[in-house]
């Protein structure tokens, strides 16, 4: 199937009374919900086709920090600096590329590098989630074995992903002085590529084998995978990684205790809305774990027990398959390629949201206020 702008899942809730329908290409939702009150007039006030946001644009509110900030800017140097590395005076002379279209292409390569981490987030998604739903079919006694996803290995890896790059050179066939001319460029680009597809490969490969090897050291119950959720008290909707009640034994080094050696060693089950990620750690966060993650499971949270009041949670799960190698910085940080953070501020994380979904109400009235003014 061809993905338009208008392809979208639909979910049911609430006993198949509301409708809701994430567009992915654009990233929004609909909802049909014939049963929602405002909540200033108290008054019933249907839905029909309401366009709302998701989880992840109320985190998109809040500061992300001077590193990120500063991520574009470090990119367009490394761009740079490998472009005048494999091109002469000679070639840049005569390469057709202006100044104005190497500052662009080097003003972009943040965002090849941003688009190829969401790749490797997305792959490595994949199999998490085939992980969990084949293990749930087992529990729930659909397959008589449970056996894991196969990680392929890298050259396998880079095989598939060679399909969705142009290769370029091999591909030109110059016939005039000018596509000579432009051959030094190409050959940059096409090593660029390569470079990009192993890394992207090697980046797969240690987030999911790092993924398996947490699961496998612990007892998991699946109720749920990629769920969407719709909230009525924040209008928002969104789509949780999974629910799980998750066992941490000695086996795991009852990682549940966030690494806090005062905590008793003891088994301790608990449930747990959860999210999947897959982002590189840095000093301020060595496991590569976020605060606004937590902010994030309090919109599925809300959701879910809005839907379900019987449904009870212990905290949220983030678990994080870094796409980096397991490294120790001067400072002393260990950078894991996996981590967890069980988190039992539930509603705190909650009133968290709630707060993200004021802020944004407040500062969409204002931009309205403002655009309004003559």
């Amino acid at each position: 199937m061809i993905k338009t702008a208008e392809t979208f899942e639909e979910s049911l809730h609430y006993g198949g009374r509301v409708v809701v329908r994430f567009y992915p290409l654009a990233h929004f939702y609909k909802v049909w919900d014939p049963d929602y009150i405002d909540p200033e007039t108290n008054e019933a006030s249907p839905l029909e086709g309401k366009r709302i946001g998701g989880a992840t644009s109320l985190t998109g509110t809040m500061n992300k920090g001077q590193g990120l900030m500063l991520s574009p800017m470090y990119e367009a140097k490394k761009y740079l600096k490998q472009y005048f590395q494999s091109t002469t005076v000679q070639e840049f002379v005569d390469n057709p590329l202006t100044i104005e279209d190497l500052l662009k292409e080097a003003c972009n390569a943040h965002n090849k590098k941003s688009d190829r981490g969401k790749s490797v987030g997305t792959d490595a998604h994949a199999w998490v989630q085939l992980y969990l739903e084949r293990l749930a079919d087992f529990q729930a006694g659909n397959d008589k074995e449970f056996v894991a996803p196969e990680i392929p290995p890298v050259e396998e890896i880079v095989a598939v992903l060679k399909r969705s790059y142009i290769r370029i050179v091999s591909e030109l066939k110059p016939k005039t002085f000018e596509e000579y001319g432009e051959l030094p460029r190409l050959i940059f680009r096409d090593l660029e590529i390569q470079k990009a597809m192993w890394t992207e490969a090697e980046m797969i490969r240690k987030a999911t084998s790092a993924a398996k090897a947490w699961f496998e050291r612990h007892e998991i119950e699946v109720h749920g995978v990629e769920g969407t959720v719709y909230s009525r008290s924040l209008l928002i909707s969104g789509q949780y990684d999974a629910d799980l009640s998750v066992t941490c034994t000695k086996k795991c080094g009852w990682c549940y205790r966030n690494g806090n050696e005062t905590l008793p060693e003891k088994d301790f089950t608990g449930r747990y809305v959860v999210d999947y990620k897959s982002t590189n750690a840095s000093t301020s966060a060595p496991k590569g774990i976020y605060s606004e993650y937590l902010a994030q499971c309090g919109v599925y949270d809300i959701g879910l027990t809005e839907e379900f009041p019987d449904r009870k949670y212990d905290g949220h799960l983030i678990l994080n398959g870094s796409k980096n190698e397991e490294k120790t910085d001067k400072a002393g940080n260990k950078f894991p390629v996996f981590a967890s953070h069980f988190s039992f501020s539930r509603e705190a994380n909650c009133d968290w949201a709630r707060t993200c979904a004021a802020m944004k109400e407040h500062m969409y009235r204002g931009e309205k206020e403002i655009e309004a003014s003559k």
